[in-house]
């Protein structure tokens, strides 16, 4: 096979997904070259996604590397998170959620990085609302990489909101008449809370919250006034 820019040929074996090209050369990816083919645009031979090279470094699956250089690499992963670059920091969750896959797969080979958990909490705890997107999201990485434990935590000390109340609008309008104007969804539904959020992944579990009383408190229904469990109608 050759490049297609120009006449010498790449050598294919011994390929292996997440290798980077350098020198003219395949080479294992280091903290370094991994780190550059997930900041810039890094032309792959074979188009490889950018952030190969950073989850093969994780999971260590072209050659071992020290725990320690593998947890520092996660650090700078984190920076990305934390940063402002959108297409940096999908890249890092993306790495550091495929590196901590313990299924393995024939195209996902190496050892679980156990260290994304702990990124993605840090990643988490940095934020002042923990209702904001984004925290939502680093709250998404921590349970899909096997984080409950701290969902449950997080869930646990949150505090339990208040009912809904909101008037229900709708229905027909008279001839004359002017329809009513709902109110701002921050006022008829206040729960965007911490224990609705963390509450939808416990849903199934024993010590979770009840999934009517979740959705009562959590879901945009609306309740009479003195109504705290039953729900009206849907908004």
């Amino acid at each position: 096979m050759r490049h297609i820019y120009g006449t010498e040929p790449i050598p294919l074996p011994p390929v292996r997904w997440g290798m980077i090209w350098v020198d003219d050369e395949w080479q294992a990816p280091t903290p370094e070259t991994a780190l550059l083919a997930l900041t810039t645009r890094y032309h792959h031979p074979f188009g490889t996604a950018p952030e190969a090279a950073a989850y093969a470094l994780l999971r260590q699956a072209i050659e071992p590397r020290p725990e320690k250089e593998l947890d520092a690499f996660a650090d700078q992963l984190l920076q990305l998170l934390r940063g402002d670059n959108d297409a940096y920091r999908d890249r890092a969750s993306l790495a550091l959620s495929v590196a901590a896959i313990t299924t393995l797969e024939p195209g996902n080979p190496g050892t679980p990085y156990a260290g994304a958990v702990d990124v993605f909490i840090r990643w988490y705890e940095s934020f002042e609302n923990r209702t904001d997107s984004m925290a939502v999201r680093a709250l998404t990485h921590i349970a899909r990489v096997g984080g409950m434990d701290y969902i449950r935590n997080v869930f646990e000390a949150s505090e339990q909101p208040p009912p809904c109340y909101q008037p229900l609008y709708g229905g027909r309008v008279r001839p004359g008449e002017t329809p009513p104007q709902p109110l701002p969804a921050e006022e008829w539904c206040p729960n965007v809370a911490v224990w609705c959020i963390a509450g939808a992944w416990l849903l199934e579990d024993e010590n979770g919250p009840d999934p009517q009383l979740h959705s009562q408190l959590c879901a945009r229904l609306r309740f009479d006034e003195d109504d705290t469990v039953t729900p009206a109608a849907f908004w």
